[in-house]
């Protein structure tokens, strides 16, 4: 008897699929000592990755505006 694969199903319960952030503006980062934001595309102009205002180099990426709609499976 020869075993049959079966390609895994696709899930059924998400409606709306991430898509990647094509406008580096829309991705805002933030300083963890003085809390100054920056958009990606000024990071993207420094050498390193540190703060604009004040030179720290943590930086906390900050979560999106909205939310995600998820059907209960």
């Amino acid at each position: 008897m020869v075993a049959q694969l079966y390609a895994p199903r696709r899930p059924e319960g998400i409606i709306e699929q991430y898509e990647p952030i094509d406008d580096e503006n829309e991705i805002i980062y933030k300083c963890a000592r003085c809390g100054a934001e920056m958009t990606y595309a000024e990071l993207k102009m420094l050498p390193s990755v540190k703060c604009i205002n004040c030179g720290f180099r943590v930086l906390y990426k900050v979560r999106a505006r909205g939310s995600k709609i998820i059907r209960a499976i």
